[in-house]
């Protein structure tokens, strides 16, 4: 097993570099990626994001909201947020295969919904959600201002996003969102935003940033890069920023 376990890693970094990395487009890569999502157990990047939003979201009183999920994947925080007893929990996401996983899990639940849906144009009232929890997905996603106007617009007065995305230090350090499928890496394209470019977007959306978080790699995902073969970037790359979540906050009117 062992030695099964080094030939997978050697490959993965033979493919996952220089031009044997093939470059796919969001939707064509979670279309792609949704059979073993789940089960990315090497993914740091989850990891080191799930240990700010988790707690986030035990600390959050939610019995009886309404809470959208925006570009929720395979549902990675649904069953937290289900047993927070919400009134409804709507989640949408514009890759499908994505969903057809999230409904399997999720399809005796009556108070989800989920949607197939893009950040441009929401399909919700306006005003209606209590709280818009967003992972990973709106650097995936072209005008950010406008997306976050779009999302600002069915949130409830006073209403909070704790949105998450890819730390603009890993666009500058030339880092990847790689996955593997069948011993073959690609990675997903995105948009390097800056911080510069995530305020001025919240502020021109009427978002007041009440909290800001930047996980690191560091000695509790040390094991993650070890069964990855990867310890010589863990040692180079430990203490920079690999996720950068916010706490957003509605104004009341």
């Amino acid at each position: 097993m062992r030695q099964r376990a080094t030939i997978v890693s050697r490959l993965r970094r033979l493919l996952g570099n220089g031009p044997n990395l093939q470059f796919l487009d969001p939707k064509e890569a979670y279309d792609l990626w949704a059979e073993t999502y789940d089960a990315a157990d090497g993914n740091v990047l989850l990891h080191t994001e799930e240990r700010i939003i988790r707690p986030l979201l035990d600390s959050l009183h939610l019995a009886d909201a309404e809470i959208l999920d925006a570009g929720c994947g395979t549902g990675r925080y649904m069953l937290q947020l289900l047993e927070k007893c919400p009134r409804r929990l709507v989640g949408f996401d514009s890759s499908l295969r994505m969903l057809d996983i999230a409904q399997g899990k999720f399809a005796s639940n009556s108070s989800l919904s989920l949607v197939n849906a893009s950040f441009a144009k929401l399909p919700f009232p306006s005003g209606r959600f209590d709280l818009i929890l967003s992972t990973l997905a709106v650097d995936h996603v072209p005008g950010l201002a406008g997306i976050m106007r779009e999302l600002t617009r069915v949130l409830k007065s006073g209403g909070r996003i704790i949105l998450s995305c890819f730390h603009p230090f890993g666009a500058l350090a030339g880092w990847k969102r790689t996955f593997s499928v069948h011993f073959r890496t690609y990675a997903v394209r995105y948009i390097p935003y800056s911080v510069a470019d995530y305020l001025n977007a919240f502020s021109s959306a009427g978002l007041t940033v009440v909290r800001v978080e930047e996980p690191v790699i560091d000695e509790r995902v040390k094991h993650l890069y070890t069964a990855m073969g990867k310890e010589d970037f863990y040692e180079r790359s430990k203490g920079h920023p690999l996720s950068l979540i916010f706490v957003l906050q509605k104004a009341i009117s």
